[in-house]
């Protein structure tokens, strides 16, 4: 079993809620975010994180003319000293 973090994110790409989700591989983790994405249209897009590498990326509605848009290379960024304080302070508050 993996256990995968999804963060929703909303069209400023800032973290508004996440789930923790365990599954039996990286293509179920996908299918799963995908899936809780489209329940919540509140969020823009979701990410999916396996410990702190970024192993899936996508925006809900039309992905790739939004990518271009935003100048988006395919590169992965790592998150900021900020977005990650803000993230470990979500989770104490989750938990």
């Amino acid at each position: 079993m993996h256990i995968y973090r999804c963060y929703f994110l909303n069209a400023d790409d800032q973290i508004q809620a996440f789930e923790v989700v365990e599954v039996t591989s990286l293509s179920e983790g996908i299918n799963l975010a995908v899936a809780m994405l489209k329940a919540r249209p509140q969020h823009r897009s979701v990410e999916l994180w396996d410990g702190s590498r970024r192993v899936y990326p996508t925006r809900y509605g039309n992905v790739l003319p939004a990518q271009r848009r935003n100048g988006w290379t395919g590169k992965v960024n790592r998150p900021d000293r900020r977005e990650i304080a803000r993230v470990i302070g979500l989770i104490c508050e989750a938990g």
